[in-house]
């Protein structure tokens, strides 16, 4: 991308004389704008070339023994045609076993949540026994209380009759008899009194026990759902990775079918049936005659595409969609970049032409000028800012700039602030520090 600029620089271009001849003191008139931002696809650019042949290596994905190579050297092939294909019986027993644990595991899972729905629902009904229990412990509390006062209240009665008849026989005024048989009327009420509350005690104890009892076996149907529920979480767990499994052993079954990509002939076939083959193995070599475009990626840029991304050819001033439809896996061991192939669209060069080629890789945003208020002098790429002078004029300052992607009539100024004043037309007439004025901003 520098070296475009650099030749559209090259054609504006002046003498340092002719711009430090200017007369600071009559202001040169010149076009000014302001440096925008603005949106644009950021891309990676190479030069490449088109090639006629195209020589493909059909590999498989994943290792395993041939079962059957179905071409031979010399045969036409068409694109989709199947070229070779590996033993599956291992693949298929993957299948077999992913499946069946689907099914074990679904069952797993609706046996579990019928449980958890049974252990919910007799949980409830525990709950609700409970709360029963709870409830007519405190209507038992509340009954013996109840007797309990009224004899309390008729025990307090009794006693102060007691009280008055001890009085009155300790003085003399009533007989033995009358005192015995007030003495006898307070026995009697008090073991009432005792026997009520000690009856109190013991049914409540007897209610309390029971509750208990209740309390924990609720605590254990808690458990129990707690328990299933566990047990469906991993249900549940077992069934996902079965079912990655299952999409794995599809998926190999699938890869161990090797089926060309283009139409051309077979130049090779490198493995047999009954070979053991590694991933990336070549097994068949098949040439074609669509049109390519080939490219030397760096290693930088390498991470950054990846197959079916498009891409860009231009040349002579023609532009053609396309896409990349081959990375090479290792670099090259002169080079040390990677030959990527772009399969372009209607495209239709000579062969060996040089090409440019834009991949795309996102949206970015960035400050452009206008690719005219750019100069370049000894390599240096530099435009013209412009500062007020505070009276009324502005002053030129030559400022170095870097660049980047070109955008229509515009390139990416990479150092320049946003807002930034700089001249757009008419810098050629001035040089650095020079007084001018604007038509334009």
């Amino acid at each position: 991308m520098k070296k475009s600029i650099a030749c559209i620089l090259s054609l504006m271009i002046f003498m340092t004389g002719c711009q430090g001849s200017a007369d600071d003191r009559v202001p040169v008139r010149v076009e000014a704008v302001k440096v925008e931002t603005d949106g644009y696809t950021e891309s990676l650019s190479y030069t490449g070339y088109a090639q006629a042949d195209e020589t493909k290596n059909f590999s498989f994905p994943l290792s395993g023994k041939i079962a059957e190579v179905y071409v031979e050297k010399g045969d036409p092939v068409t694109s989709g045609q199947l070229l070779a294909k590996l033993d599956t019986e291992t693949i298929q027993l993957a299948i077999d076993n992913a499946q069946d644990n689907i099914r074990i595991a679904n069952n797993n899972i609706s046996q579990l949540n019928n449980n958890i729905s049974t252990q919910k629902l007799t949980l409830e009904k525990a709950q609700i026994a409970l709360d029963a229990e709870r409830l007519n412990l405190k209507k038992i509390e509340d009954s013996y209380d109840s007797e309990i006062n009224t004899i309390q209240l008729n025990y307090n009665d009794v006693k102060a009759d007691f009280d008055r008849a001890q009085q009155m026989y300790d003085e003399n005024f009533i007989s033995q008899t009358d005192y015995e048989d007030a003495k006898l009327a307070l026995d009697t009420v008090d073991e009432k009194l005792r026997t009520a509350k000690q009856n109190k005690e013991d049914d409540v104890n007897l209610e309390n026990k029971k509750i208990e009892t209740m309390e924990n076996d609720y605590k254990l149907q808690q458990t129990a759902v707690k328990n299933s529920q566990t047990q469906l979480e991993a249900a549940e767990i077992s069934l996902s990775q079965a079912q990655t499994a299952l999409e794995q052993a599809k998926k190999n079954m699938n890869d161990a079918s090797l089926n060309s990509t283009v139409d051309g002939y077979v130049t090779e076939v490198v493995m047999k049936a009954g070979e053991v083959t590694s991933a990336g193995t070549p097994v068949v070599c098949v040439k074609s005659g669509s049109q390519v475009i080939n490219i030397g990626v760096g290693t930088a840029d390498y991470a950054k595409i990846a197959l079916g991304d498009k891409a860009k050819v231009t040349y002579n001033n023609k532009t053609y969609n396309g896409s990349i439809t081959n990375i090479a896996l290792y670099p090259d061991d002169k080079t040390r970049t990677y030959q990527v192939e772009i399969t372009p669209e209607n495209c239709d060069v000579a062969m060996g032409t040089l090409v440019n080629v834009d991949i795309p890789i996102g949206e970015a945003k960035g400050c452009f000028i206008p690719i005219s208020a750019v100069f370049n002098s000894e390599d240096v790429d530099y435009v013209y800012a412009l500062e007020d002078d505070g009276y009324g004029h502005y002053r030129t300052v030559r400022t170095e700039v870097q660049l980047g992607e070109v955008n229509g009539d515009k390139v990416l100024a990479q150092n320049l602030s946003e807002g930034l004043l700089i001249i757009s037309e008419g810098a050629s007439d001035v040089g650095d520090n020079q007084q001018v004025d604007i038509n334009e901003v």
